[in-house]
């Protein structure tokens, strides 16, 4: 057989089952946020950040920051970035 033969068979034979061989479905919907993606919507900010750490008993540390927060395009995450500096 022919090459060009051939691929008149592969082309009539495709032709010929194309009707047996059901369309893809559409993609299933992308989930959409729900209530407690909003819970994590109120955090969004920028927040000026006082904070104590108590490391052993009588030894506290003292620092500042800056913490700023946004939600991930979507909906679905809060991504934070934090600042700051701890005076001993």
């Amino acid at each position: 057989m022919s090459t060009l033969t051939l691929k008149t068979l592969h082309a009539c034979a495709a032709l010929l089952f194309a009707p047996f061989f059901p369309a893809q479905d559409a993609p299933p919907e992308m989930e959409k946020p729900g209530e407690h993606h909003q819970h994590l919507k109120m955090m969004a900010g920028t927040w000026d950040v006082k904070l104590k750490m108590h490391h052993a008993p009588g030894q506290v540390m003292d620092g500042t920051g800056v913490e700023i927060a946004r939600m991930q395009p979507g909906g679905f995450w809060l991504i934070s970035n934090f600042t700051g500096t701890v005076l001993a």
